[in-house]
């Protein structure tokens, strides 16, 4: 409404018919609007909103370029893991070998291996997590430029309840 609150919907009858509108609850009545005006508009307002294609174009290349920066740290990171997983499994190999050569007690070599499982356990997850980041960005990126591009086609054949949560989400 005027008051920038949600409009209701409702229905009138008429002699042969329904008609749909949308009115403000809080506005007493001094805005109604027919359905099919409202509707009709809404979908002017996604076509207007609808990006240029040289912006998309844009947007996909600013978009890639910061992936591939991102991507670069999680290769230097995993690369960075793997170093310590490497240096990890010499480590436990030398506690194995001071066991056997008598320097450690078996206490002693069962702690420090432990200790090592635990550490190699926990870099393990990260590396993990930093794979799963490395979906490919590029066919999200796509899918976004997709989405933007056909806007009004998506909202002509939408559901009901996708256009209430594709309203929702702008609003």
């Amino acid at each position: 409404g005027k008051c920038f609150n949600k409009l209701t919907g409702s229905y009138s009858r008429g002699r042969t018919k329904t008609y749909g509108y949308y009115h403000c609850t809080s506005c007493k009545g001094r805005v109604r609007i027919s359905r099919n005006k409202a509707h009709d508009d809404f979908e002017d307002y996604i076509k207007e909103a609808k990006p240029p294609d040289h912006i998309l174009k844009l947007f996909k290349h600013i978009a890639l370029k910061k992936w591939n920066d991102d991507h670069r740290q999680i290769i230097s990171e995993r690369t960075a893991i793997d170093d310590e997983i490497k240096r990890l499994d010499d480590q436990r190999q030398k506690v194995i070998e001071k066991s056997l050569g008598g320097v450690f007690d078996d206490q002693t070599t069962q702690d420090q291996i432990e200790r090592i499982s635990l550490r190699k356990t926990s870099l393990e997850m990260k590396r993990s997590e930093l794979r799963d980041s490395e979906v490919s960005k590029e066919s999200i990126i796509d899918s976004a430029i997709n989405f933007l591009s056909n806007v009004d086609n998506i909202w002509a054949s939408a559901t009901i309840e996708n256009k209430q949560r594709f309203q929702k989400m702008l609003f």
